[in-house]
This record gives structure tokens, sequence and C-alpha cells, in this order.
């Protein structure tokens, strides 16, 4: 900076090669400062750069990493069998409703079959048709009402 201001001052004075002199002087002070500035900034980045991979490598990261990867496994495997312990517990329930309503459905239709036989004689197509509909309904209860009220009815008559 001071040669700039040196060189400014030789040329108001008149002296203009001094003052050339002065400037290009100047100019390639600042270009080698800019260019040891650079020099300096990448000599850093590179020495940080080597220091994380130096880091990066040394035998206590390396056994810091497996070990967090083994808890992320761990901890994914215990998640894994918590979500495959849930759906079959899911499946199982599925299975055991599924297996309730075929139950329930044979047993209604035994059940119509066995109030049918017992009752042939005394039922009207209008009993009838209402026991179908609850075989149908699968509700055991209004089977066995019906089939009370038409013994009912039966032992009345007969």
């Amino acid at each position: 900076m001071t040669l700039l201001l040196l060189g400014f001052s030789v040329w108001q004075l008149g002296f203009l090669s001094l003052a050339g002199w002065c400037y290009a002087l100047a100019g390639n002070i600042l270009l080698l400062a800019f260019a040891l500035l650079i020099f300096w900034v990448t000599g850093v980045i590179l020495q940080v750069a080597f220091h994380d991979i130096k880091r990066y490598f040394r035998q206590e990261s390396r056994i810091l990493r497996r070990f967090v990867m083994l808890q992320f496994y761990q901890h994914a495997s215990g998640q894994k069998l918590l979500l495959e312990k849930r759906q079959l517990h899911y499946l199982t329930q599925l299975e055991q409703q599924r297996l309730l309503a075929a139950n329930n459905k044979k047993q209604s239709r035994l059940l119509f079959k066995a109030i049918k036989v017992e009752l042939a004689d005394s039922m009207t197509p209008s009993s009838y048709k209402a026991l179908k509909q609850h075989q149908k309904q699968a509700d055991p209860q209004a089977m066995l009402s019906l089939r009370n009220n038409l013994l009912c009815q039966a032992s009345i008559t007969g």
C-alpha cells in the first residue's frame, strides 16, 4: 500500500519512470500476497482434510462406528420382531373369527334342520319362511323362540 502512495507522490513530483517502477513493484507484491493467501488457504484445507481422514480411519472410530451400526441393527430387528408379532396376532384373530363364523353358520344350519324335522307336521309356510330368515341371520335365539312358539301352538291345537 505504501508503494502505491509512494508511486503517486513520485508521479506528482514528476518522476514518471520511478512512479511506473513503484506501481509495477506494488502490483507484483499484491499478486504475490494473493497467491500466498491462496496457497495458505489450500494448505489449511488439505491439513484439515488429512486430519479428518486420519481420524476417520483410526481404530477407535472404526470400533465406535461398528458399535453404533450393531445397535441400529439390534433396534431394527427388535422393531421387526414386534411388527411380526403384531401381524401374527392379527392373523390369528382373523382366523379365529373366520372359524367362529363358519362354526356359527354350521350350527345354525344344524339347528334349522333339527327344528324342521321336529316340527315337520305342524309348520306352516309362513313359519317356515320365518325360520329360514332366522337361519340366514344366524340368530339361534330367534329360531329357538319360534320353535317354542310353534310347539305351544301345536300343543294347544293338538
